[in-house]
């Protein structure tokens, strides 16, 4: 899967969810709670090179713990349709359909999703090339922008202090506009771009 981390919200949804999640399942968290006290350098530090990961939540994978696996994320899908969330399905068609308005081809739409198919290998034979990147990176922030991710985030940051006056979150709210910093993401692609001297393909036979 190909996207921009740096793009907010990610980095730092991410980093919420890996606290949180440390907080309410500490048996399957992939970070410790005190790791959340713990300055980069020394968590590296102390921590076998394997199993650095700073995009992790969970401590089980599909392949290693398929029974843990499984029952967090049936426990997670009932819990949602309690509240009245979407499936997952539904999420992922919704997302599906918002980068369809957007026109942007099916391959960049189901990139972002994370799914592999021969559609984007055929169209796209190298997703790591700066322009397909960049096409990619941009209509990730059309649908960013569309969701009001940075909206959401900060709703969920300012919700979950109020709940839990106690959990050091308000570091992770994003004060700045959300349009001005998309558009400043969108003009760093755009310079990167034409600073970025691009090699044709490699033709040669093996």
């Amino acid at each position: 899967m190909n996207i921009l981390i740096s793009l907010p919200p990610i980095q730092k949804l991410i980093s919420f969810l890996r606290q949180t999640v440390s907080l309410t399942h500490p048996s399957i968290s992939y970070m410790n709670l005190q790791d959340g006290h713990l300055t980069i350098d020394s968590w590296i530090k102390n921590t076998e090179k394997d199993e650095v990961d700073f995009l992790k939540i969970f401590s089980i994978t599909k392949k290693k713990n398929p029974k843990a696996f499984k029952a967090t994320w049936d426990l997670y899908r009932k819990k949602a349709r309690s509240i009245g969330l979407p499936t997952y399905m539904i999420a992922r068609n919704t997302f599906q359909s918002l980068s369809d308005e957007f026109e942007n081809t099916r391959p960049i739409g189901r990139t972002l999703l994370g799914h592999k198919d021969h559609s984007i290998s055929a169209k796209y034979s190298d997703l790591k090339r700066p322009k397909i990147l960049a096409k990619v990176a941009k209509a990730h922030i059309e649908i960013l922008e569309e969701f009001e991710t940075i909206e959401l985030f900060n709703y969920l940051i300012n919700k979950t202090h109020e709940l839990f006056p106690q959990l050091n979150i308000k570091n992770y709210l994003i004060n700045r506009e959300p349009k001005v910093i998309y558009n400043s993401y969108k003009n760093l692609i755009d310079d990167l771009l034409n600073k970025t001297k691009l090699t044709p393909f490699n033709t040669s036979s093996h």
